[in-house]
């Protein structure tokens, strides 16, 4: 008869048997990635590149046959050059390397990775280095979009500019300008004097640019463009104008009402000023309550007003009407359609 206990620890012995030639098995033949080295590389201006040297030792790599990378902004170096794979690390030393990560488009934190693919002794081994680098812009501009509005056709504007550096940026400096289109867009710059520096925050003054601008009704949106650190870091201003209203704008432009209705309808006048308009038809069928302007931006206001029925008035009316209305030497109208 077969005894229980025997059977049991029998088993209990084959699966600790075999658990050790798994174990030998992936030691011999499978990948040993070793625990991740975090690399923080600093602080940058947007635009340098950040270097960290790192070291690849003996005991966890003897050979190296590839390179991953997470991005492309990444480059390993040797010498000054790529290294040539596979490599070899000295017996018993390491194998000093740098990496460079462009910092070109990132501002905050961020994060990346490379890692060595290699064999240590016939057996795959991964040797990761996690990259840590902070980017902060180098420059501000402010304002940030520059913006004329009510403006005529042919009319010569001017804005101001201020070029703000970080305080840690000493070597940034503006190499190049541009503006979108040279026949009606001039800009000068006129650096800041260092005895009178202006801090603002981290930032200080750079200098002040002046834009001249010439307006036309078929460009609506132009740019100025800063360019420095060997052209690789570049702050565009938009530049955006838009044409004089026509002064009054009713929205909805028409409304419907039946014969017989009393309620009062209302409709939205935008205007270019903080005066009302005013209702100027004379012997229409409708009265106009006009409500006070709610400002709408730095140069226009809109109105509230509420459109009915004169009283005492019967169903013999006309099937169109128009109200006219103006402000400061503007007019508009209003179509009042009357439905069965």
């Amino acid at each position: 008869m077969l005894n229980f206990r025997t059977v049991k620890l029998t088993s209990l012995s084959l699966a600790v048997a075999s658990l050790s030639l798994l174990v030998a098995f992936v030691f011999l033949n499978g990948n040993a990635n070793s625990k991740a080295v975090l690399v923080a590389m600093g602080d940058y201006i947007e635009g340098e590149t950040a270097i960290s040297t790192i070291a690849l030792d003996f005991t966890e790599l003897d050979e190296v046959y590839e390179v991953r990378r997470s991005c492309g902004c990444i480059k390993v170096r040797s010498d000054g050059d790529a290294p040539k794979l596979p490599f070899r690390i000295p017996a018993n030393g390491s194998r000093k390397l740098d990496i460079e990560l462009e910092t070109l488009g990132i501002v905050g934190t961020y994060h990346a990775s490379v890692s060595f693919l290699g064999t240590r002794r016939n057996r795959k081994v991964e040797k990761r280095f996690d990259l840590v680098v902070s980017a902060y812009t180098g420059w501000r501009v402010e304002p940030a979009v520059v913006r004329f509005d009510d403006c005529e056709e042919g009319q010569l504007l001017h804005a101001s500019l201020s070029i703000y550096s970080h305080k840690r940026a000493e070597t940034l400096q503006i190499e190049n300008t541009k503006v979108s289109d040279e026949s009606r867009m001039n800009l000068s710059l006129v650096l800041s004097e260092p005895d009178k520096t202006v801090f603002d925050g981290d930032y200080k003054l750079y200098a002040t640019a002046k834009l001249g601008f010439t307006f036309e009704t078929s460009r609506t949106t132009d740019s100025v463009e800063f360019v420095g650190c060997n052209g690789k870091v570049k702050v565009v201003v938009p530049v955006l104008a838009n044409r004089k209203s026509n002064g009054l704008a009713i929205k909805p432009k028409s409304i419907f009402r039946k014969r017989n209705e009393n309620a009062k309808s209302i409709v939205w006048i935008e205007h270019s000023s903080n005066q009302p308009p005013t209702l100027i038809t004379v012997g229409s069928d409708f009265q106009v309550e006009i409500e006070d302007a709610v400002q709408k931006d730095h140069n226009r206001s809109v109105t509230k007003a509420l459109i009915s029925r004169r009283s005492g008035q019967g169903d013999d009316v006309s099937k169109t009407q128009k109200l006219v209305f103006e402000s400061t030497g503007s007019r508009s109208e209003l179509e009042i359609v009357m439905e069965d």
